[in-house]
């Protein structure tokens, strides 16, 4: 690389030089002189022939604007191909798309009972589009009832809630009354605040070629039915056996993201049916979420 730069350097500075000229040919024997008389050892030459050639050749080389553009263009195939020569796909997980991830779509279709389908939307942040809200919304009297019942599971006015300290069934009941009386543009302004959870995933079978995967140990941590398991305890199950299978990848800062890059959640088909009808039944039923303060640094 450093003799090609050089090089280069010098069919710019002869470029240069020509331009100002007027008889090429007199530049090209003033350079060739200069070359041969430079000083040296004796028992050696300092004339380099092939630098000069390459010199001469390029004064005398002259390029058309449709050679250049010509050329300029080839190189975009080329460089299409060492793309796809070089890319190296490598997958982590070959998760079947129902699968793939922990998250759930801003969208979600579930069924109630056997025949009525309901399309639940994720409207403001946590709260889904089907959750109780009023028109009007409620009075300035009663979003101070609702802040003061909130203030006593708070540190300070500028700090989180107290996420450890357990709301009392009272309290909670007060909290959800009046939030279902909130307009929607009032719930999306409380701290606290209530939702129907996401609706459950039907059971889904992973594929072999993901169980393959998640049993290097140096790429995922396993767990099945809520257990840590080692990763080899997977050669005892197949693919029907779990009807469910959740992948996330874990953040830099988590305690185990230098032992394994990803954290796969199983569920044996029982212990996922036991899930799933009981999300089901609990689907219209209030969860509380919080929002936490942004952090000032």
């Amino acid at each position: 690389y450093r003799k090609a730069i050089e090089l280069n350097h010098e069919f710019i500075a002869d470029a240069a030089a020509i331009g100002h000229a007027t008889d090429r040919s007199a530049y090209q024997y003033l350079l060739l002189n200069t070359v041969a008389n430079t000083s040296g050892l004796s028992i050696t030459s300092q004339f380099n022939y092939l630098t000069i050639k390459k010199r001469l050749i390029m004064m005398n080389r002259s390029t058309t604007a449709a050679k250049a553009l010509l050329a300029k263009a080839a190189i975009v195939p080329v460089f299409v191909a060492a793309f796809l020569l070089f890319c190296d796909k490598t997958e982590v997980f070959a998760i079947s798309p129902a699968v793939k991830s922990i998250k759930q779509s801003k969208t979600e279709k579930t069924t109630v009972g056997k025949d009525t389908a309901v399309q639940r939307k994720f409207e403001i942040g946590f709260i889904t589009s089907d959750y109780p809200c009023t028109k009007e919304g409620i009075p300035a009297d009663e979003l101070k009832e609702y802040q003061q019942i909130l203030s006593k599971y708070e540190v300070g006015p500028d700090s989180d809630f107290m996420f450890h300290m357990k709301i009392t069934d009272e309290d909670r009941t007060k909290l959800e009354t009046i939030f279902k009386k909130m307009s929607r543009k009032q719930q999306a302004q409380q701290r606290l605040g209530f939702s129907y959870p996401a609706t459950p995933l039907p059971p889904k079978s992973p594929t072999q070629a993901d169980i393959n995967i998640w049993k290097n140990p140096r790429a995922c941590g396993v767990w099945i039915d809520g257990k840590k398991v080692d990763n080899a305890v997977l050669n005892n199950y197949k693919p029907a056996d779990f009807g469910m299978a959740y992948a996330s990848r874990l953040s830099k800062n988590n305690i185990n993201y230098k032992k394994y890059k990803y954290q796969v959640d199983l569920y044996t088909v029982a212990y996922y049916d036991k899930i799933y009808k009981q999300d089901i039944a609990d689907q219209y039923k209030s969860h509380m979420f919080f929002k936490m303060r942004k952090v000032k640094v």
